[in-house]
């Protein structure tokens, strides 16, 4: 019988070498079509304010969902934007509320989909690494606009986030911007910015064109040694595909803790590893 770690490795194998392929032709051939609307059919819709699509996933997270990510979207200087909220089979007030609140704004839009565990990794903390894949490649469906934008139920945006980074990709060789986020964890704040070759930000900082959206997150990515996280997967195989990539050092967005823990990331599941467990419904690998 295969051990585990040689399934993973076939499988991390066979994931990257298709995705490379793929997603370099599908970069080419995407790119050319943009360049050549714009140059011979004068295809520049909107494009001192282009339209922003925002993909947001959560999961029973209601509380946090309006008290950080919604209202920082709601706050931007820039406004041209739709926020789609990819409920992820919620069985809390998250469809209701979110429902209510775009009969008001009609640039948010809830989606929702079912709440499927087949494919997931066993354990709380190799959920955080790919919880959010399926609400995020639904979202990536469902954009309507010229570029994308992520951001997750308990980060919150800089009200210039959108702004300062629609300006940067006003150049149309760029395809890709970032910038620097603000983390605070135990405690104490500080600053990361943009890191790697070339240098990519938070994913909360992310703003792509929206020809791009064929980047689907990968539910594979926990089966790694290596960027293991879903995000950084996709900005990895982004480098790799020879995506236009920029960024600015301005402070993009804010990362707290959740109201159940005092850290972030995957260490808040480490460090609460019985309360996702039952919020996940997942089992320990031990166990």
């Amino acid at each position: 019988m295969m051990n585990g770690r040689v399934l993973n490795s076939l499988i991390v194998g066979y994931v990257s070498a298709k995705s490379l392929l793929l997603e370099s032709l599908l970069l080419r051939i995407y790119r050319s079509t943009f360049w050549l609307k714009g140059k011979f059919f004068n295809f520049a819709k909107d494009s001192s304010s282009p339209k922003v699509s925002i993909i947001l996933p959560t999961f029973n997270r209601v509380s946090i969902l309006f008290e950080r990510s919604i209202p920082s979207v709601l706050n931007q200087t820039y406004s041209n934007w739709e926020l789609l909220v990819v409920s992820h089979g919620c069985t809390d007030e998250t469809d209701f509320r979110v429902e209510a609140l775009s009969k008001t704004d009609p640039r948010i839009k809830l989606i929702t989909i079912k709440r499927n565990r087949l494919g997931y990794p066993p354990t709380a903390e190799n959920h955080w690494l790919v919880g959010p894949v399926r609400p995020i490649n639904a979202g990536l469906k469902k954009v309507t606009g010229d570029w994308i934008a992520r951001i997750d139920d308990d980060d919150e945006w800089l009200p210039d986030h959108l702004e300062s980074s629609i300006e940067i990709g006003k150049n149309p060789l760029i395809e890709f911007i970032s910038s620097g986020y603000e983390v605070t964890n135990q405690g104490d704040t500080r600053v990361i910015l943009p890191e790697g070759d070339p240098p990519i930000g938070g994913v909360q900082t992310w703003v792509y064109r929206s020809y791009l959206a064929f980047f689907r997150s990968h539910l594979t990515s926990w089966r790694k040694s290596w960027n293991r996280v879903n995000d950084t997967d996709v900005a990895q195989r982004m480098r790799n595909a020879g995506v236009r990539i920029n960024h600015h050092n301005k402070i993009g967005a804010s990362i707290r803790p959740r109201i159940e823990g005092e850290s972030i990331g995957s260490k808040a599941y480490l460090e609460n590893s019985d309360y996702y467990r039952r919020f996940y419904d997942v089992q320990d690998s031990s166990d």
